[in-house]
């Protein structure tokens, strides 16, 4: 059963920001944030793209608007979604070194879309950047899902539940 997450406010992911960074990093989990995503936003949690490999839909959808917000008010701004091919951060390999920083994008701050767990997963190989998370987790996500005939993978809301904290 995945975490239940959601992301910030705009507003609080800006304070948490408190202009001291410029050049930002968003890395997205496209496990349980991506299926967080989908259910409160009715997105696909997978599409297959051209070539047909599997997108984490809701995450990116997500990635792009945070990103496209802070490039709108003067951040330099771009994102990963992990995994990519590999474990979610959350599931790292002792021992296992994975690259998520491009050698064409050094950042100021990494801004991290994922529970705590994936939070310590990046630290764990990105060394001194900055890490900010910027969700909240609020349960776990019980849910049902389908295949439709393009291989994209939908939640079905009414077999699905998110399971708050306080129940």
């Amino acid at each position: 059963m995945p975490i239940y997450s959601e992301t910030l406010k705009d507003d609080t992911i800006l304070d948490l920001l408190e202009n001291k960074y410029q050049n930002i990093l968003i890395v997205g989990c496209g496990a349980c944030m991506n299926e967080s995503l989908a259910f409160k936003y009715n997105y696909p949690l997978f599409i297959k793209d051209d070539y047909g490999n599997q997108i984490s839909y809701a995450v990116f959808k997500e990635l792009s608007r945070i990103t496209k917000m802070l490039n709108s008010v003067g951040y330099t701004a771009t994102y990963e979604i992990l995994p990519e091919s590999s474990n979610s951060r959350c599931m790292l390999n002792y021992g296992e070194n994975l690259h998520i920083i491009s050698a064409n994008f050094t950042p100021d701050a990494i801004l991290a879309l994922c529970c705590p767990s994936g939070v310590y997963g990046i630290k764990s190989v990105v060394g001194n950047v900055p890490i900010i998370k910027i969700t909240k987790q609020l349960g776990f996500l019980a849910y049902g899902y389908t295949d439709d005939m393009n291989g994209n993978r939908n939640i079905i809301k009414d077999k699905s539940k998110v399971i708050y904290n306080e129940e």
